[in-house]
């Protein structure tokens, strides 16, 4: 047992040999601080907002006609979305898993192993043994697959697709109070549920007016209780010193649309300059000049990619416009991804992936992920006159030119696709890859 321990012991101090002394005193103090607000918790305090939350913007918007153009492209998918309504889901290639009516939030479909209801810092997410796959109850808890059904009604008016969204947010607020349980573990997890429940509101608002979600649940307050706790939550929980790579960006992203799409008072106004300023710095830090991500990983490249593109679309939704660094970085992103994709084809697997996604509007999953982003960046490069954008395009791409559409930005400062064809070979000498492409070949070297 001694030797145990103190094995256990030198590899902690390794590992707080390898941190720097401010990412010391900083986890010191934000681990005082999670007993001090689990101590307050347990007297009743929670936090609240100022005044009333309640709708500013919908994201989609600016074509009247972009119902017709949906149904010219795509079709409901009414089985697995009557799938979805009857409480089953399809997570990362695993057979069809019941999550319950209503939804058991602390249930791992995946294993049956439910949970502990506990303050979120005190709960061991990393041990299967009492949490199950943490990855698919996250995954269920970023309540992507509301965004479908969310679609499902926009274009349908199928009452029973929007009732189905609005009871498991209603439950998911209910079983979730603030800071207890798996669903509270980690800021990008929250902010991942804020851009769902974001993106909700402004489908819903398509045919049910401004209002949106606020006019569908049965108790407003709450709704604007949970929305402000959530942002709360992420804005004093953002990972920082060694922790800050795409999870700081996703969680900036999240609080800068939950801003954005709700009125939490002069909390929010001050979160979503705040998060704009860390986005528009972030996005220097993580990103190289040419364009390469410096986690080194082609699937984080694409997701630090979409999170910086919805944060651009959405601030130039709401006149909260980005610097010409900030969209240059944007640029350059997918300039890379272009190169390293082949034709027809997904990019090679360098470094660790991982199949999560900013948003998911398609009832089903899989397909190609890298060919949706960047059919979304190509369709707003200023190639595409009128709504042509809207059209020939991957559905996420559809919503995303949707969002643009209502955009204050000039077309000229809008661009964010390839203007140019590059020559080859093409060498991104600040992330450390050359490409060589013609005819039938494509190389990438590292």
């Amino acid at each position: 047992m001694f030797s145990t321990s103190m094995k256990n012991f030198m590899w902690k101090w390794q590992r707080l040999r390898a941190m720097r002394i401010r990412e010391v005193a900083y986890r010191t103090q934000r681990y005082l601080g999670s007993e001090i607000e689990a101590l307050c918790l347990r007297s009743g305090w929670s936090p609240r907002p100022g005044g009333e939350v309640k709708p500013k913007l919908t994201l989609f918007g600016g074509v009247p006609e972009w119902r017709e153009l949906w149904h010219k492209q795509y079709s409901l998918e009414a089985k697995r979305l009557d799938e979805l309504v009857d409480g089953y889901v399809y997570f990362f290639g695993y057979p069809k898993l019941h999550v319950g009516t209503p939804v058991d939030w602390h249930k791992d479909p995946l294993t049956g192993t439910r949970a502990p209801i506990m303050f979120h810092s005190r709960l061991d997410y990393r041990d299967p043994a009492r949490v199950g796959n943490v990855k698919v109850i996250w995954e269920l808890g970023r309540h992507q697959h509301l965004v479908s059904l969310a679609v499902a009604y926009a274009v349908s008016g199928e009452h029973t697709y929007k009732t189905a969204v609005v009871e498991q947010i209603e439950s998911w607020i209910t079983t979730n109070p603030y800071g207890t349980g798996i669903h509270w573990c980690s800021a990008l997890e929250v902010a991942l549920r804020l851009i769902s429940w974001a993106t909700v509101h402004s489908l819903l608002s398509l045919r049910d007016g401004e209002n949106g979600l606020f006019a569908a649940v049965g108790d407003r307050r709450q709704l604007g209780v949970a929305l402000y706790q959530q942002a709360y939550f992420v804005r004093h929980n953002l990972s920082r010193h060694s922790s800050a790579n795409n999870h700081l960006i996703g969680e900036l992203t999240g609080l800068f649309l939950a801003c954005l799409v709700f009125d939490l008072g002069t909390d929010g106004q001050r979160w979503a300059l705040a998060a704009r300023v860390e986005l528009e710095r972030e996005a220097v830090a993580q990103v190289h000049p040419d364009g390469v991500n410096k986690e080194q990983s082609s699937y984080y490249h694409l997701w630090v990619l979409e999170y910086l593109f919805v944060a651009w679309l959405a601030g130039s939704r709401a006149g909260f416009e980005f610097s010409q660094c900030f969209h240059d970085r944007i640029v350059a992103m997918a300039r890379f991804l272009r190169d390293l994709r082949p034709e027809g084809g997904i990019p090679p697997q360098i470094g660790d992936a991982d199949d999560g996604a900013v948003l998911r509007f398609d009832a089903t999953t899989g397909g190609d992920p890298y060919a949706a982003v960047l059919a979304a960046a190509d369709a707003m490069s200023g190639r595409r006159e009128g709504h042509s954008w809207l059209e020939g395009v991957p559905q996420k791409a559809f919503w995303y030119g949707l969002i643009r559409s209502g955009s204050t930005e000039s077309p000229k400062t809008a661009q964010v696709g390839e203007t140019e064809a590059p020559c080859y070979p093409h060498v991104y000498q600040d992330g450390g890859y050359a490409v060589l492409r013609g005819g039938n070949t494509h190389l990438v070297f590292d």
